[in-house]
């Protein structure tokens, strides 16, 4: 049997990598990150040191899988182009970023429409 996998969502304060290291400090052998600031639709880039510094703690310490979630800001669905257009741009970043990292999951909310209805014949 496969050993259970524990964890919770990390702060990546400090460096990306600081996560690994706080799983590790708390005993959890998989979490989850934002890979940019949740809030904002331009994340910061990864610094490379940091994302093989992540990869090196991960193996070490057997952490995985590494889930990233996607910034709240993300709407695929909306009906405003400029949020579609943003929300495209910034998810693209995140699944650039969820490579860099060597993330196997991205947890994404795809969005809504608000209060439009379907159109029914």
């Amino acid at each position: 049997m496969k050993n259970k996998r524990i964890g919770i969502h990390l702060s990546t304060s400090g460096g990306v990598f600081k996560a690994a290291e706080r799983a590790h400090e708390i005993g959890a052998n998989t979490f989850q990150i934002f890979s940019g600031s949740p809030r904002m639709w331009k994340a910061a880039k990864l610094d490379p040191a940091h994302c093989e510094q992540m990869r090196i703690l991960r193996k070490q310490h057997d952490c995985s899988p590494l889930v990233i979630h996607v910034s709240y800001l993300v709407n695929l669905c909306s009906q405003s182009f400029e949020v579609r257009e943003k929300s495209i741009g910034a998810f693209r970043g995140e699944v650039e970023r969820a490579l860099a990292l060597g993330a196997e999951y991205l947890v994404l909310h795809p969005g809504s429409w608000r209060d439009l209805r379907e159109k029914k014949d």
